[in-house]
């Protein structure tokens, strides 16, 4: 849900932006924080399974469920940090590629709790990686739906517990 919504006037028109909420990293970059939780992980878990019946419940599918489209939320904590604490922290963009989550300042401020996001592909067609990615889907065989959604519920659960993907790549593409 967005915090504030402004229009904006332009050369190529006038154009609606929203303010969202600041969120964590995604759920494939992060989980190994609670890797030997498995209270934390069930209960992500059971985030993923209510949040998948909260979008069936109001008739959506989502078509590239995935840990990468699922974020950790940030604690309130965050939104009273200085622009140095932040820097510290690397939070705000840098031009160089932050890999390193296992830094100790990161979990402080994540907490196990989930965002689904990237609903772009809801309507078209999945761009799911294999492994996520239900066998009608890149077999191009049946309709893509609601079923196809769960298979990726169960690869993305599976690769939150064990903290790898449920099929290798060589696996899942030679098919």
């Amino acid at each position: 849900i967005p915090f504030e919504y402004f229009w904006i006037t332009g050369l190529n028109g006038r154009h609606l932006c929203i303010v969202l909420p600041l969120l964590g990293p995604s759920v494939s970059r992060a989980a190994c924080h609670y890797r030997k939780e498995p209270v934390v992980l069930k209960d992500i878990c059971g985030q993923l399974v209510r949040s998948m019946y909260l979008m069936y419940s109001k008739g959506l599918c989502h078509g590239d469920f995935r840990p990468s489209n699922i974020l950790f939320r940030t604690h309130s904590t965050i939104d009273d940090l200085t622009q140095e604490e932040m820097l510290q922290l690397e939070l705000l963009p840098v031009k160089k590629c932050i890999s390193d989550l296992s830094r100790p300042g990161h979990k402080r401020f994540i907490l196990p709790s989930i965002v689904i996001t990237d609903f772009g592909v809801a309507e078209q067609t999945t761009g799911i990686p294999p492994a996520y990615g239900a066998p009608e889907d890149f077999l191009c065989v049946g309709p893509l739906g609601y079923t196809t959604d769960i298979w990726s519920l169960a690869a993305t659960m599976f690769a939150v517990v064990c903290g790898t993907e449920p099929f290798p790549v060589s696996l899942a593409s030679g098919l």
